[in-house]
């Protein structure tokens, strides 16, 4: 199969389940919000400039929305997303899901549903402010190795989660931010405990 193109309004319901191509189905909706049920490949709607909601049971594709707010509703069980999502808004989920820090990396996501979200492999170099949580599910940020905190949305539950590890952080960043310590031997280390928190 190549590459199929759904072109023109929306404003409606699609069920995609039966779709394969051999490349991202290529979605351009200009007028009306979609919704794609049953995404099972990857999607790439770039060209899209209407909101487009999609649901899928997959944490492997990649998925490009639009210039509207689009959002990625999840169905499936626990698992670790392994895809890439670009220009995707919002990620809802009932289930725990792990994200690599990397991944979103300078991304503006919120996390919606009822489902936590943890965040692995912190290295202090991401840019996370852009993540956010709306959902009833908790947003965690695991560390297993010693690393120097960044700034991080109060919406953060920083997860010390390795034996022998320290974290260190300025105190503002640290500011509305709760850490729980599940290894032994941790060391948090607050500097500037003299500057006024953000």
């Amino acid at each position: 199969a190549g590459t199929l193109t759904i072109t023109g309004k929306g404003d409606g319901n699609l069920d995609v389940s039966k779709i394969t191509t051999t490349s991202a189905l290529d979605v351009n909706i200009t007028d009306g919000a979609t919704t794609l049920t049953g995404v099972t490949i990857n999607v790439d709607a770039s060209g899209s400039t209407s909101a487009l909601s999609m649901t899928t049971s997959e944490l492997t594709n990649n998925i490009t929305g639009g210039t509207a707010s689009d959002t990625l509703t999840y169905t499936g069980t626990t698992g670790t997303y392994t895809g890439t999502l670009t220009s995707v808004e919002k990620f809802s989920t009932a289930n725990t899901v792990t994200f690599t820090a990397s991944e979103l990396n300078g991304k503006t996501i919120d996390f919606a549903g009822a489902g936590n979200i943890n965040v692995s492999g912190y290295t202090g170099a991401e840019v996370l402010t852009g993540i956010t949580s709306t959902g009833t599910g908790n947003l965690f940020l695991d560390i297993t190795s010693s690393v120097t905190l960044g700034t991080l949305p109060a919406d953060f539950n920083v997860n010390l989660a390795a034996n022998n590890i320290t974290l260190t952080a300025d105190a503002s960043n640290l500011n509305g931010l709760i850490v729980t310590d599940n290894g032994t031997n941790t060391t948090v280390q607050i500097n500037n405990l003299n500057d006024t928190p953000a």
